[in-house]
Formats: structure tokens, sequence, C-alpha cells
């Protein structure tokens, strides 16, 4: 299998020192499923695609600090490429902001979510399907904004308590998920303590309680990609 990363971000040196960039994330993370692949990655704040959309079979679209409903060049270019990748019925992950990109640009609405960020390992609850094992999985959300109505062709399976909206498939060739599967708890904590004063002291704690529980990431990654296997 022939994975790309659509790059939405460039995370700072000071993280990246320790964790990586968002394509190195994503290799670490494929890195610990049991499946054969290559793997590119573009930088598309830079304008940076592919020459054929087809020469990859699935398209990971990262996460970022950027909101699909500011203006700038970057993010039409992602969602044109994200109708054409509809079209063609290629293969396409989007996670957090990947999720809500797909969202934006095939119908949906993102907007702030009024109950605020979203932090910490959160169940994500599924609906009976024949792609999930499990009807709960424990992943690390970090988002403010969230989809709020999903693109018309859209089938909707799984929510948390406060995103109705968390994970969505549209025919068999996209699935995407508000949750973060690349994340290391060591990553999400300082992610948390970087905005500690922004959460408040008392969401900021429950966030930083919760990395303690059990993360499924590997597992729901990895049933993620039988998407386009099975």
């Amino acid at each position: 299998m022939k994975l790309a990363v659509l790059n939405c971000d460039e995370i700072k040196p000071s993280f990246s020192e320790k964790f990586g960039q968002y394509p190195a994330m994503f290799e670490t993370a494929l890195n610990n499923l049991d499946i054969r692949y290559n793997i590119v990655s573009y930088d598309i704040q830079k304008g940076i695609y592919p020459k054929n959309i087809a020469e990859n079979h699935v398209y990971i679209i990262t996460g970022s600090q950027s909101a699909v409903y500011e203006k700038h060049d970057w993010l039409e270019n992602l969602f044109e490429f994200i109708r054409e990748i509809n079209k063609k019925e290629i293969g396409l992950i989007g996670i957090c902001f990947g999720h809500q990109a797909i969202a934006h640009a095939l119908g949906g609405n993102v907007e702030k979510a009024k109950s605020g960020w979203h932090i910490g390992l959160k169940p994500l609850e599924v609906q009976d399907n024949e792609l999930f094992m499990k009807r709960s999985y424990q992943l690390i959300f970090n988002h403010q904004d969230q989809v709020i109505n999903p693109p018309s062709n859209a089938v909707c399976i799984g929510a948390t308590k406060h995103c109705r909206y968390a994970l969505m498939i549209i025919g068999k060739h996209i699935i995407s998920c508000q949750g973060h599967v690349e994340f290391s708890k060591e990553y999400a904590r300082e992610l948390l303590d970087m905005r500690r004063k922004i959460f408040g002291e008392n969401e900021y704690q429950k966030a930083v309680d919760s990395l303690k529980n059990r993360d499924d990431s590997v597992e729901f990654f990895k049933e993620m990609i039988s998407f386009f296997i099975n």
C-alpha cells in the first residue's frame, strides 16, 4: 500500500525535536501496525502536491493549527484536492483538522464547539458496523472546532459526549475521525501544558489525569487502515 501524508502544519521546533513533524508521527503510528506500506509526504501549505493524484493509494490529511473557515490559498487548494479525490474515489483518511477539512470541502459545516475545547483521552462510541470490532475506543482529542453538519453523503458512525460527528465514512474510499491516532501520550501532555492557561486549571487537570487511562489508538488506526484493505 502506498500512503501519502498531506502535511497541514509545521510543529514548532521544541516539539518536533522530540516527536517529529506530523509525517514522522504517522510513520511511527504505522510502524505499530502489522501492514506493509510505503509512505511519502507533501507540504501542502507550500503548494506541494503529487504530480498525479492516482500515484498514491491512500492519502492522510493531518491536524493543523489553522481552521477550515479561515481564508488561505493553501486551504482552497486542499479543498479542491479533496473534491478531486472524492470524485475519483481514491482512498482518504482525515485526522482532527483533516476530518474537518473533508467535511467542509464536501458540503458540511465546521464551527467552534459551544462546549469549548475537547481535550484528553476520551471514549469514542462507535455504532454497530462491519469495520470496527469494538463499540468504544479511548482516543486522544485536542480540538476546539468540530463538524456541526456532515456532508450529505457521509455516514457518521462514531461520537463522543461533546462531539456528535466524530467519525464518518463516505462510500468505500473516505474515513475520518476527530481524534488523534498519531499522538503519543507524551506529546499530548506537552500540548496540554502549552495551553494550560487557555484551558483553565480544572479542565487542564482532568485532561492530564485522563492520560493515565488506556489508549486504543493503535487498534483503532489499524481498523481504519483495514477500510482500504478489506
